[in-house]
């Protein structure tokens, strides 16, 4: 009878043991801030904004709206793997990066449009004004400037 307890003691160790152990999801612990905001915004815009200073054929335009997708992209996936994405700033960024993502694409495709253009400068300017006084990313600014 002691036999059959401790096989059946250790059967269910055994068993318990082979199956797969779920892990708590990671909490997501980086607080978004207007620095990191900004650092964002400068890095999902960067490319784009500076096509016609390292693009002079339609070449090197189209890569050069592939790297900014790309940039887009890898934003996304920090902003969903590491922040909390109900936080309204990183809700906005997401919203942007979306924006940006589908006007690079119309763009790579040939179908620009100033409308859309538009539209996303202005959510930045939303962005700016309602969580970062006022302040944005550095080629923005710069651009804006030049102007």
């Amino acid at each position: 009878m002691k036999k059959i307890i401790t096989f059946l003691i250790l059967s269910a160790l055994l068993i318990g043991c082979g199956k797969e152990i779920e892990e708590p999801a990671a909490q997501k612990t980086k607080e978004m801030d207007s620095s990191l905001a900004l650092i964002y915004m400068e890095q999902m815009t960067n490319k784009y904004l500076t096509i016609e200073q390292f693009s002079d054929t339609k070449e090197k335009e189209q890569h050069r709206i592939s790297q900014a997708i790309t940039d887009v992209r890898i934003v996304a996936n920090e902003l969903n793997d590491e922040f909390d994405t109900t936080d309204p700033l990183v809700k906005d960024l997401l919203t942007l990066n979306e924006m940006l993502e589908d006007m690079l694409n119309n763009a790579l495709e040939g179908n620009f449009d100033n409308d859309e253009a538009s539209s996303v400068g202005v959510f930045m300017a939303e962005i700016s004004n309602e969580h970062l006084n006022g302040k944005l990313p550095t080629t923005l600014q710069n651009k804006i400037d030049e102007n």
